[in-house]
């Protein structure tokens, strides 16, 4: 496209376009805008922005005119210096808008555990629990198992009573955490922290899941005993509905049924096997035959299968028996 004025002829390729209408948005409009680019597409609007000519107020109502909107703003002028001032506090990395369906930049990134340990050792526990509200809950709880017990208290115990920000300062934190560590409410009125918490526990060995129950009490008996209601171990597997079974088992992995049933009680090994067809059946009672599976491999199977249970009752597809 050219943007004509009347003193001279100008051409633009797309991201230059982009950029312009960035800013002719405003800041806050623009931010709104960005938070729906790619990497690839925020890091080509940047690198166009730098060779950003500066732009009268003809050219940027031109520029607008074209795209279906017509404004005009008294005085405006924007160039590469300007759109530096703009994109100074943004993640800037990504050419065109991301199709619907896209993830976000936050979602793309695998933060280290190591370097998540390193930043739950170090940094004060309010920013610590931002930052694990972000973690899978098994990731979560597989590094606040080495942490000291103390410190792992202080952690969960700033998570769940943490108050989260304003949503247009909230969301730039915790991908701000997230982008850190990868290299990168009020609980009555909101559930979501307790039911991570209780995930946590469910994947951490029970003594340490105790140890950090045991802390919560201490602070607040009532929301402890809500999370002890909450909590789903394996031995439960034969309180749930029968079709609760299924759908249990049906996401599960044949090792993992195994190493959990080998040496589990009898009530506990045909509800769970109950559900498989005939052949998986034959499949792990097979391979229980064999033996020679760990208590270390067979509890680390039990915690998975209990946290499995746990996500599917968060996802409202099974529903755990009452504590």
């Amino acid at each position: 496209m050219t943007v004509t004025t009347s003193s001279q002829d100008m051409q633009l390729s797309g991201p230059q376009k982009a950029a312009a209408l960035l800013l002719a948005m405003g800041k806050e409009n623009a931010r709104r805008v960005t938070e729906h680019f790619s990497q690839e597409e925020m890091a080509n609007v940047v690198e166009a922005a730098k060779s950003l000519p500066g732009l009268s107020i003809g050219q940027v109502t031109s520029l607008l005119s074209e795209f279906g909107e017509n404004y005009e703003r008294s005085g405006i002028s924007v160039g590469a210096d300007d759109f530096a001032s703009l994109l100074s506090d943004m993640n800037q990395s990504g050419p065109t808008l991301m199709e619907e369906g896209s993830s976000s930049i936050e979602e793309s990134l695998e933060p280290d555990p190591e370097s998540v340990k390193a930043f739950f050792e170090t940094e004060p526990p309010a920013m610590c629990a931002v930052l694990l509200g972000e973690l899978r809950d098994d990731m979560a709880a597989g590094i606040l198992g080495e942490l000291e017990t103390d410190r792992r208290n202080e952690i969960v115990s700033a998570f769940l009573t943490r108050q989260p920000l304003d949503p247009e300062l909230e969301g730039p934190l915790r991908r701000s955490m997230i982008s850190l560590v990868a290299g990168q409410a009020n609980v009555s009125e909101d559930n979501a922290q307790v039911e991570k918490t209780v995930s946590m526990i469910t994947f951490l060995q029970q003594e340490d899941g105790e140890a950090m129950l045991e802390a919560i009490e201490k602070t607040d008996p009532a929301l402890a005993a809500e999370i002890r209601r909450m909590i789903f171990r394996f031995t439960d597997v034969d309180k749930l509905e029968a079709k609760d079974i299924a759908q249990l088992a049906d996401k599960l992995e044949t090792d993992d049924i195994v190493a959990a049933l080998f040496g589990a009680p009898e009530n506990i090994s045909e509800a769970l096997m109950a559900p498989l067809s005939q052949r998986n059946r034959r499949v792990v009672e097979s391979e229980l035959g064999r033996g020679g599976i760990s208590e270390e491999r067979s509890e680390t199977a039990r915690r998975k299968i209990a946290g499995i249970a746990v996500t599917l009752a968060k996802n409202g597809v099974i529903t755990l028996p009452a504590g």
